[in-house]
């Protein structure tokens, strides 16, 4: 199938941009995301890989983990803060 599709000039530059970033063309670039935007979701298994099986494994809660990262973000804006303000 082939269609044509009119792009502001801000987005082709960004399509094009991403396309190179990939070494690829413009129209292999948007035959993937059309091809992805319709096909089957990805699996929860396949994108989050060794650190969904490392998470399981581990026997934390999701409450547990979200508490976790919580607290970590913090502890990272903290230390941002402190960077800037030295």
């Amino acid at each position: 199938m082939t269609v044509s599709i009119t792009l502001a000039p801000d987005v082709e530059a960004k399509v094009r941009e991403r396309a190179a970033a990939l070494g690829t063309d413009v129209a292999g670039y948007i035959t993937g995301l059309v091809e992805r935007s319709v096909g089957a979701p990805m699996p929860l298994e396949r994108i989050s890989g060794e650190i969904g099986a490392k998470f399981d494994q581990s026997g934390m809660s999701e409450a547990e983990l979200s508490d976790v990262l919580e607290h970590e973000k913090h502890e990272a804006r903290r230390e941002r803060r402190g960077r800037r303000a030295s």
